[in-house]
């Protein structure tokens, strides 16, 4: 992770930067987001793209586990829309040093 990019999430963040272990719970962080991130879909279809129907499972989740009593599911286009990702992609040797700079972090992954 870049130390540049964690330093930014300290400065930003004071609660994060005060304590002992703030600076790894950021770099672990961001590295388990990046892994996260590159999955299928978004190396098919550009950066911040999600698969509706993942995105529809996890607001399932989200309403049976989160939500209060008597919640419900607004439609899916209330709440999600690809259409202002996508724009932006990698090239392979983009994906290629992206994917060699998270390997350290699946370990948390199980």
């Amino acid at each position: 992770m870049k130390v540049q990019l964690v330093e930014n999430v300290l400065k930003a963040n004071d609660e994060v930067s005060m304590t002992r272990s703030g600076k790894d719970y950021a770099r672990i962080g961001l590295g388990l987001t990046n892994l996260t991130n590159l999955v299928p879909e978004v190396m098919q279809n550009g950066l911040g793209w999600a698969d509706p129907a993942k995105m529809k499972s996890q607001a399932d989740l989200v309403l049976e586990y989160a939500a209060g009593q008597g919640a419900r599911l607004p439609e899916m286009s209330e709440l999600f829309t690809n259409q202002f990702a996508g724009k932006v992609r990698l090239t392979q040797a983009q994906l290629d040093t992206a994917r060699q700079s998270v390997e350290p972090y699946r370990k948390y992954l199980g």
